[in-house]
């Protein structure tokens, strides 16, 4: 599956409430900026998509994929990427020589090593290099436990800063941001032109949308692409459909290992995000709450549920804990702490009384309120047994980490792929019942008008 640098993830629920007008007062200056960088953002991705990060063509080049390693983005995953070849290297043109105090390198987090002798360059010409910096052989992060290379440079002056690995392989940074001694917090690489030594696969086209030196008018949109979606967000808001003010949603870190089974496991969980409640979405100054505000450890949260009542909120949780990606062996349960995995909570619309519903060293979510007051969910509670049901599911109870089964598709101990399938539970977490006998996935549960199960 190819990676998008940038997305993010967002699971919204709509609950009814008074209506709201989609007129009223234009948006405020901080609203707006918010919307118009997410427009932007997501022109970029888009624009990643149809150049096809998994086999380049079309005007992807050395220095739109360059690009990435500097246009501010930084979610772990790459930034550019080059094809296997001898000595590597990416590069930022800072315009001019001037004086470089410190280079903050942010690697790709999932194949930290590859970095671990890298090198950084000066030059002002493009000809003559001087190495400043080499790096010891340790792996670094960046993004995921937010502690990126910082090197800090005395006395150097360059234009082109270039990053390097010695030997053959490929070579690859989320962002790499530099900054001079006169202002700690300008990066002074920041949507400056860049280029790299080839292209490959993984590459993509970065284009940098800058914000343009404005004289417009007080209130006005940038240029006319703009004003034209802000138009059109204000006719989707007048839709009468829309007859509710809130919407409840998820904030969540997108996980460590990008896959469409393993996003659902505890240990690639990255902390992050929370369960919100946005307010006044159609009006300009829209409001945010959090409701787990309580839950004070580092975490990942999913896929909110709102009751029929909208008075209660089903939700999955997992404590977040860096070490387990890199766990080489994850089938011992021993080497996993019960509460990485996801479990099922449950708490009133104001964030009050949160009360865990599942338990074990089993993954659970995806839950979803049925009308009888008993919940669905789905966990990788079926494990190894041939009969399922409530016996099945009861076991799990008495013996909190009794093995899963596996797909084949999965990479062994260190990247082990468990089914998950269909349980329910009463609605205070009692009379667990595996009520599917599949031995493969099932995905994403809804239960239509008459209470079936979709």
């Amino acid at each position: 599956m190819s990676e998008m640098k940038g997305c993010a993830h967002l699971t919204i629920v709509l609950f009814a409430a008074a209506a709201a007008t989609a007129g009223g007062a234009p948006p405020s200056a901080d609203f707006r900026e918010q919307v118009e960088a997410d427009w932007q953002l997501q022109a970029q991705v888009l624009s990643q998509a149809a150049s096809g990060r998994a086999r380049p063509r079309g005007n992807v080049t050395t220095k739109t994929d360059a690009a990435g390693g500097c246009d501010g983005i930084k979610d772990g995953k790459w930034g550019f990427h080059t094809e296997m070849c001898d000595n590597p290297w990416w590069q930022v043109d800072l315009g001019q020589p001037q004086p470089i105090a410190r280079v903050v390198v942010w690697n790709r987090c999932d194949t930290p090593a590859r970095t671990s002798r890298l090198m950084i360059k000066l030059s002002d010409d493009g000809k003559r290099w001087r190495t400043v910096y080499s790096h010891n052989g340790t792996p670094f992060g960046g993004f995921t436990d937010k502690k990126p290379l910082t090197v800090t440079l005395a006395n150097e002056r360059g234009r082109l800063v270039r990053l390097q690995i010695p030997g053959r392989g490929y070579f690859h940074l989320d962002e790499v941001e530099v900054f001079g001694p006169s202002d700690a917090k300008k990066n002074l690489a920041l949507a400056r032109p860049a280029d790299q030594i080839n292209i490959s696969q993984w590459s993509g086209a970065h284009g940098v949308v800058k914000k343009p030196a404005g004289s417009e008018p007080k209130g006005a949109s940038p240029n006319p692409e703009l004003a034209g979606r802000w138009a059109k967000r204000g006719k989707l808001l007048a839709d009468p459909l829309l007859d509710f003010e809130a919407i409840l949603f998820t904030k969540r870190v997108p996980g460590s290992y990008s896959h469409m089974s393993d996003q659902y496991y505890g240990w690639w969980s990255r902390p992050g995000g929370g369960i919100y409640i946005l307010r006044g979405f159609k009006s300009g100054s829209p409001t945010i709450e959090c409701l787990t505000k309580s839950f004070k450890a580092p975490g990942s949260f999913l896929r909110p549920m709102l009751s029929y009542d909208a008075k209660k909120v089903l939700f999955a949780w997992c404590k977040h804990y860096p070490r387990l990606r890199g766990e080489r062996n994850k089938m011992d349960k021993n080497n996993v702490p019960e509460d990485a995995f996801y479990h099922i909570f449950e708490m009133s619309i104001d964030g009050a009384g949160v009360r865990q519903l599942t338990r074990g060293k089993y993954d659970d979510f995806d839950a979803r309120y049925l009308p009888d007051g008993r919940i669905v969910f789905l966990s990788t509670r079926r494990g190894h047994a041939i009969q399922v049901g409530r016996g099945s599911a009861r076991r799990t109870l008495q013996t909190p980490d009794l093995p899963d089964t596996y797909v084949r598709c999965g990479g062994g101990p260190g990247r082990p792929v468990a089914i998950y399938t269909l349980h329910t539970m009463d609605g205070d977490g009692r009379n667990l019942c595996a009520i599917s006998p599949f031995e493969n996935f099932e995905w994403t549960p809804s239960v239509a008008a008459d209470g079936t199960i979709l």
